[in-house]
């Protein structure tokens, strides 16, 4: 078995002796499977990755996070090492966290197009439906050439959702439709379908081109029970439980996909309607609400050329994103006055890459990115917006932002894989300013650039016959220049910061992997340790009325420790699979201007987050199986704010998770209950999140 791979550093023989023996002292587990043990268990549970980390690299597939999820959320909430914050109900951001990293610094991706750079900040990953994803990708210290050159330029860490269309993956001639439905709480409903509307066979019978159609339609009340802090009718009595007011959500999602032998490209459209609850009164009459429409066009291929001096890969990906957003406000709950505002938002980019494997020991890429991103607002109930004169007031404004990537990599690994060698580069350059529309004040902009480079050295080392360590010692300088969301804000709900500095990270990792059979059941054991010093650091920081705003930091630095234990138990006609998974972050920011209460720690982040899993499976026939998971989670020590006074402390997080699935030849069924226990906590804005939450779904086939 191969192990795997990441960024680069020469590694010595002290350091190799050091890190076997920190990793045996935390703990004798080790991991084996019956013919190799470098291999995962071979029962697929929820949340686990398909093979070992190569290059830095976790896949996850709908076999393996098919139990009881119905969003991307509830998937990547089980991996160590992520942190996800819903902000809300169904419709509302939910941020990532990757490696302790703020949700900003962590890369999102769709086909390789980063999704959560633009205007509106953060994306709400549950935007995407579940049935859409063929993979999931998560990188935290290297490149993956197989699919573009999609290499990890963020703080924390990058992840990329793959999308069927973009797989060239053909399913089962036999099965050309699926259908879902699924139920939950606080009224909510989705139905989804996927459909083959035409296909071609090559000569030997196969789907050799095809035409796709998805579909999905998702809302949801979200009227749970929220403790008001000054209920409308009774202002007095504070925070009295009652059923969150204009709170409705809904989405309606269609995608046309065609893949062909040299292409594949898709249309999709996309209509969401999202209201506003006033959370600080929730009153009866209340209308605001954003309404926005989506549309999509990526075009992607991946071209094999034969020549005589080495086989090479081409890739390339055209993709366009336009959005419309309408804020309005008629009875002025939610700011200060009646607002009827106007958002545009564009996105164009381009990917051209080429991957040479000279021979079976180097592989050499390069690439190049151009991206154009614009926002344009328009307040049509602000007589003064388009002169901007009132410096209280809205105004009218186009932003934008230019960037041109170039990247190269470098890899290498000896003949039997237990050595490998990464190196990438990138080279930034991007041009941004933001201009009133109709004023003749003097257009700013300001043109940067920002190079990054990630490198590693890893070693794999066969104990015994059946035991395997593998370690990775990776180095990665990053640049991240703020995004148009973070500088210019929006909708009145966050505070633009348009003085924010771009921040600067060097992070150093040691990951170790231990594979053995300890009490002869197979066992794998993890430990990362890294520690990431960070320069203008830029942190949100939320008022208790949940408006926000990002500023910087001098400087600051983070040291943490991620652990995992997993352990299976294979029987005859079942399988049992637990785990065991911890996150210890330390951090520390140097500025003089902040008088802190409890130690200066970075704002964003939980520092202390403990996972446990117990995964069941019950092989009734060949075709047929029960699956049952429960998760429990519990987080602490996040700060809302700069100074980290009491007041600006999270409340403890802790998550009891559970979910049953049947899964037959044709399809599934099962129910996901969150928050089983129901607790009530503040979470990442100041507010109270949601409480338990429940989802009946049911997919068939045919």
């Amino acid at each position: 078995m191969k192990p795997s791979s990441s960024p680069l550093a020469i590694v010595s023989h002290p350091i190799h002796t050091a890190s076997l023996v920190t990793l045996l002292a935390m703990a004798p587990w080790c991991y084996a499977d019956e013919n190799t043990s470098a291999t995962l268990p071979q029962v697929i549970t929820y949340g686990q990755q398909e093979t070992l980390p190569d290059s830095g690299l976790q896949v996850l597939t709908p076999e393996q996070f098919a139990v009881g999820s119905t969003s991307v959320s509830d998937v990547l909430e089980q991996l160590n090492g992520l942190q996800l914050q819903p902000l809300g109900g169904l419709g509302d951001p939910v941020l990532v966290s990757m490696r302790g990293a703020s949700g900003q610094q962590t890369r999102l991706l769709i086909d390789g197009i980063e999704v959560n750079q633009g205007q509106f900040g953060g994306y709400d990953l549950n935007t995407l439906p579940l049935n859409r994803i063929a993979r999931i990708e998560v990188l935290n210290a290297s490149a993956d050439m197989s699919n573009g050159l999609t290499a990890d330029q963020a703080i924390g860490g990058t992840i990329n959702l793959v999308t069927h269309q973009q797989t060239g993956q053909q399913t089962d001639s036999h099965k050309q439709t699926q259908v879902g439905a699924a139920t939950g709480a606080w009224g909510t409903h989705q139905v989804n379908l996927d459909t083959r509307l035409w296909s071609a066979l090559n000569e030997r019978g196969q789907v050799h081109s095809h035409t796709r159609l998805w579909y999905e339609h998702q809302r949801s009340d979200n009227n749970y029970d929220y403790p008001v802090s000054s209920p409308e009718n009774a202002p007095s009595e504070r925070n009295r439980l009652e059923p969150l007011r204009n709170a409705e959500y809904q989405r309606d999602s269609l995608t046309l996909a065609q893949v062909t032998p040299w292409a594949r490209g898709s249309l999709s459209w996309q209509s969401e309607r999202k209201n506003l609850p006033y959370f600080h009164r929730n009153p009866r009459h209340n209308n605001a609400s954003i309404d926005s429409d989506t549309l999509n066009l990526q075009l992607s291929s991946n071209p094999d050329i034969d020549n005589r001096l080495m086989p090479l890969t081409l890739h390339w990906h055209a993709f366009h994103n336009r959005r419309n957003e309408a804020f309005k406000d008629p009875q002025g709950v939610i700011g200060l006055g009646i607002d009827d505002d106007r958002y545009q938002y564009r996105h164009s980019q381009l990917n051209l890459s080429a991957v040479a494997t000279p021979n079976d020991a180097w592989q050499l890429g390069t690439g190049v990115q151009l991206a154009h991103q614009t926002y344009h607002s328009d307040y049509r109930n602000d007589d003064d917006s388009t002169l901007c004169s009132n410096p209280l007031g809205n105004c009218d404004t186009f932003s934008w932002l230019d960037q041109l990537q170039w990247l190269a990599q470098l890899g290498w690994q000896n003949d039997d894989d237990s050595s490998q060698f990464q190196l990438s580069a990138q080279h930034t350059r991007e041009q941004r300013g933001q201009r009133a529309r109709e004023s003749q004040r003097k257009q700013e902009h300001s043109t940067q650039t920002y190079p990054s480079i990630q490198t590693s050295w890893q070693q794999s080392h066969w104990l015994t016959t059946e035991s395997e360590w593998m370690w990775r010692l990776s180095y990665k300088r990053t640049t991240r220049s703020p995004s148009l969301y973070e500088q210019f804000g929006d909708h009145g709900l966050l505070i633009g910061s348009p003085d924010l500095e771009p921040e600067l990270a060097r992070t150093w990792s040691l990951d170790n992997q231990l594979d053995i059979e300890w009490l002869y059941l197979p066992t794998r054991m993890t430990l990362n340790l890294f520690q990431r010093e960070l320069e203008n650091a830029i942190v949100p920081v939320y008022s208790s009325t949940g408006v926000g705003r990002y500023k910087n930091t001098n400087a600051a630095t983070l040291n943490a420790v991620e652990w995992q234990w997993q352990q299976r138990l294979p029987l005859t006609s079942s399988e049992w699979q637990w785990s065991l998974a911890g996150s210890h972050y330390d951090s520390d920011t140097q500025d003089s201007t902040i008088k802190a209460f409890n130690g200066k720690q970075l704002a964003g982040i939980y520092h202390l987050r403990l996972l446990a899993s117990l995964d069941w499976r019950l092989f009734t026939s060949p075709s047929t199986e029960h699956h049952i998971h429960f998760g429990v989670e519990k987080a602490d020590k996040l700060y809302t704010g700069q100074a980290n006074l009491r007041a600006e402390r999270a409340d403890l997080r802790h998550l009891i998770n559970a979910a049953y699935r049947y899964q037959w030849q044709d399809g599934d069924a099962g129910l996901r209950i969150n928050n089983l226990k129901n607790k009530r906590f503040n979470d990442y804005s100041q507010r109270p999140a949601r409480t338990r939450q429940w989802t009946l779904f049911v997919n068939y086939q045919f």
